[in-house]
């Protein structure tokens, strides 16, 4: 099994997981609503020297939308690979270099839903390489030269999910968030974070979206670094019968970079970064 079937295996895994006791069966999508997953992924690699700077990038364009036509249950997945290097050979003050930056990166989300629970996992999968060798041809010492590759969703390039639920049954009901967890493991000197939102607005007029003015009952979030984990207490909030919309905003980004002041410092940096968020909800009646 290559690397990257296992970590979909390991994601897959996740999303079928136990949910654990059975609860009432009050949640439902609604039919003619759709989910929406927007978001762009970029990866870039760049080479700065004394005598100037060659960069490459390329971008993963997230935009699907996924028809609710059943309303006891729904399940969509989606993703996107992106990757860039670029590479040089020049002469700098006496100095015979060569330069290596480039990145390769995928992100994948994964949505399960029916009348018990609702689940999402999502999670990137990167190497970044940044290598610069150097040899003096002369008794020049030559430049700095830098190496550096980035792989993000961040900033405005956030992946943001918004699915469209009902409550049904009495007005007893509440939402327990059961999971909410982001983890990142780097392999090598990566910089970056991992950052997931959630929040779940009220529809009022019952349009699958979310207008201006229209309240947030619950909201949370979590933000890690390199080899960090976070995962939120269990929570629970009151939801009456009615229309909901729960959003998901992702971030996440990863930078590795190396530099060589002369001829006698060749450098190297390499990273596997790996993060996973799970958000998992499930509805009872009563407390």
């Amino acid at each position: 099994m290559n690397r990257s079937t296992a970590w979909g295996v390991s994601l897959a895994a996740l999303l079928f997981g136990s949910s654990g006791s059975a609860v009432a069966q009050e949640f439902f999508l609604y039919p003619p609503c759709t989910a929406h997953v927007e978001g762009t992924l970029r990866a870039r690699g760049t080479i700065a020297t004394t005598l100037g700077t060659r960069s490459d990038e390329d971008a993963s364009v997230l935009d699907a939308d996924f028809p609710i036509v059943d309303a006891s249950a729904l399940q969509f997945f989606g993703g996107g690979h992106v990757a860039a290097g670029v590479r040089g050979r020049f002469d700098d003050g006496g100095c015979r270099t060569a330069a290596l930056s480039e990145a390769d990166g995928r992100m994948r989300y994964g949505f399960t839903g029916d009348s018990d629970s609702i689940r999402i996992v999502a999670g990137s999968l990167n190497d970044q390489l940044d290598i610069v060798r150097r040899d003096a041809t002369s008794a020049g010492v030559g430049g700095l030269v830098t190496a550096r590759s980035i792989f993000d969703l961040a900033g405005h390039n956030q992946m943001r999910m918004a699915v469209p639920f009902t409550v049904g049954g009495g007005n007893g009901a509440v939402i327990h968030v059961d999971t909410f967890s982001v983890r990142r493991t780097d392999s090598g000197p990566s910089d970056g974070y991992s950052f997931a939102e959630w929040a779940v607005y009220a529809d009022e007029n019952g349009n699958c979206q979310i207008d201006r003015g229209e309240p947030i009952v619950a909201t949370g979030q979590l933000r890690v670094g390199p080899n960090e984990r976070a995962a939120a207490d269990p929570t629970r909030f009151a939801a009456p019968r009615g229309n909901y919309v729960l959003t998901l905003t992702k971030e996440m980004s990863s930078d590795v970079g190396v530099a060589s002041r002369s001829c006698a410092t060749p450098a190297r940096a390499a990273s596997e970064i790996r993060e996973v968020m799970t958000l998992a909800f499930s509805l009872v009646t009563g407390g």
